[in-house]
């Protein structure tokens, strides 16, 4: 396609000759590609243990959170902070083993982080590679261990595991074809959940916290749905 547009292609030679971290990348995301392709389908269950093992140390987790809460939440505001601070504060204190929804959900934001850094030296070291497979690993675990969990969409986690699934897989640039189709799943998902309505009509009475984090992930869904469709 791109020897069809007249000087697009000399265009492109030029741009990879001027910059080129731009092949680099491009190089290393077919790599990716490939790799996923020739992996192993069968699919191995993750149990809790593994998924809290996964975790870097709290220090790395809170620097990453950070990266994920000025470069994601910006655009996607589903996540309260301070919220999410407290009960990683109390996460940290209970060991771990309580709540694996939350330790999957702390992942997912991690793995987001990931893909926004590089290692010190740039992308053109030998280990550039490193951040953005250690988020692949991680999203894969997620990714198996909630194929044997069934989301109930009855607690806020729930929507927010969802949507982050696709938004790290985004971030990644694996199974690119796939987002639109996955995205409609999700909205359908949610709409399932009821939580296309307004939640001030409910009958059910929530937080007011509540009300507005279902909004945001409502909209936050549409909105990506809107840029797949484009993509």
């Amino acid at each position: 396609m791109i020897g069809l547009v007249p000087g697009l292609l000399s265009y492109a030679r030029e741009a990879y000759d001027m910059f080129p971290a731009i092949d680099v990348i491009r190089r290393r995301l077919q790599d990716l590609e490939t790799r996923m392709l020739v992996a192993p389908t069968r699919s191995q269950i993750v149990t809790d243990q593994e998924l809290v093992a996964l975790l870097p140390p709290h220090a790395e987790v809170e620097r990453l959170t950070q990266i994920y809460f000025e470069n994601i939440d910006c655009i996607y505001h589903i996540i309260h902070r301070s919220s999410f601070d407290k009960q990683y504060a109390e996460f940290k204190v209970a060991g771990g083993q309580d709540d694996v929804l939350f330790v999957v959900l702390v992942l997912l934001i991690v793995a987001s982080a990931l893909y926004l850094t590089t290692p010190t030296g740039g992308l053109l070291v030998d280990n550039a590679d490193a951040p953005c497979d250690a988020a692949t690993v991680i999203i894969t675990s997620c990714e198996r261990w909630l194929q044997t969990t069934n989301l109930l969409y009855n607690r806020l986690v729930d929507f927010q595991i969802s949507f982050l699934i696709l938004v790290s897989r985004q971030l990644s640039g694996r199974q690119r074809k796939r987002t639109w189709a996955d995205c409609g799943k999700l909205i359908r998902d949610f709409m399932h959940a009821g939580l296309h309505r307004d939640p001030d009509l409910l009958t059910e009475a929530m937080p007011l916290q509540e009300k507005e984090i279902r909004k945001r992930l409502w909209r936050a869904a549409i909105e990506f749905d809107l840029q797949a469709a484009f993509g």
